[in-house]
Order: structure tokens, then C-alpha cells, then sequence
């Protein structure tokens, strides 16, 4: 039989763990909220501080919206360039090698490719613009991206040249 003294320690007990419970959840809100405002902030940042820079293909123009690092202000600082254009993958990705290559002293290493990706592949010191997804390539340098209308244009040229500029 339970005594009144055993009901009220099993009470205390009852309300303390629902205590702890929501505090728990309290604090996870918290940090999944905070994990959010920061990433917003952070492509907020990224969209400010992006440059554009134009691709003429043939008659065609495709806005390039770059990310800020070495390799792009060293790419943006040697504009206007002609590059040769050449096909790679089977249609997956156009190609260029920047002569010399480019600064990558300060830059964002990252692995993944999707359709409109563009990137160093430091092995080969190329740059690649995506034009299909590739779930990983080892040794990408994130410089950045093309939109869908770009990549319909260059999966539909035949043109072996392109022209950047700012």
C-alpha cells in the first residue's frame, strides 16, 4: 500500500522529468532554429558577394553566377578569355584548361556535382561545367554555378570556343 509520503516523492519525480523533457525540446528548437537563421544568413551572404560573369557561346550568352574565392578573382582578373570548349562524359560536362591555372590558394573544396556545377578538377587543373548531376567527383574546387536555361544552350552546341567576360 502506498503511502501519502510515496505519492508525493513519485509526483516530484513525474514533474521534474516532464521538467527536463521540455527543456530538452525547448533547447532543440532552439538549435534547429538557430541552424537555419544561420544558414539563410549564410546564402544571403553568398548571393551578395557573388560575381557574374558572361559566357558567349556561339550567339548564345549564359550569366555564370561565381562564388568569391582565389581561383575566381584570379579567372575574373584575366577577363575577356577564349577558352577551347571540349566535350567530356558522354555529354555530362564541357571542359576547359585555363593556361595558366588557376589560384587556389584560398578556395571551397567540395566533392559533390550537379547539373550546373562549375568547378576546378584540381587532378587535371581543368575546369568543368556540369551539365548533368554526378553524385561525386573527387577533387572538385567549387567555383560556381549555371542556371537551366545555360546548360540547355552548351548541351545543344556544337561550338568548340567560348568567350567570358565581365
Amino acid at each position: 500500500m502506498l503511502k501519502k509520503a510515496d505519492v508525493q516523492v513519485a509526483s516530484a519525480t513525474t514533474l521534474q522529468q516532464q521538467f527536463f523533457a521540455g527543456l530538452m525540446w525547448l533547447l532543440l528548437f532552439t538549435c534547429v532554429g538557430a541552424a537555419l537563421w544561420l544558414l539563410s544568413f549564410s546564402e544571403v551572404y553568398a548571393e551578395e558577394n557573388a560575381m557574374q560573369i558572361t559566357m558567349t557561346v556561339g550567339d548564345e550568352q549564359i550569366t555564370l553566377q561565381l562564388e568569391d574565392g582565389s581561383a575566381t578573382r584570379d579567372w575574373v582578373s584575366r577577363l575577356p578569355m577564349t577558352v577551347d570548349l571540349d566535350n567530356f562524359g558522354n555529354g555530362a560536362e564541357k571542359i576547359f584548361y585555363p593556361s595558366p591555372e588557376l589560384d587556389k590558394s584560398d578556395v571551397r573544396r567540395d566533392n559533390t556535382a550537379t547539373a550546373g556545377t562549375i568547378a576546378i578538377f584540381e587532378p587535371w587543373g581543368n575546369v568543368a561545367i556540369f551539365l548533368k548531376s554526378n553524385s561525386s567527383a573527387y577533387g572538385l574546387i567549387q567555383l560556381g554555378r549555371i542556371d537551366a536555361a545555360g546548360i540547355k544552350v552548351l548541351q545543344n552546341t556544337s561550338a568548340t570556343q567560348a568567350t567570358f567576360s565581365k
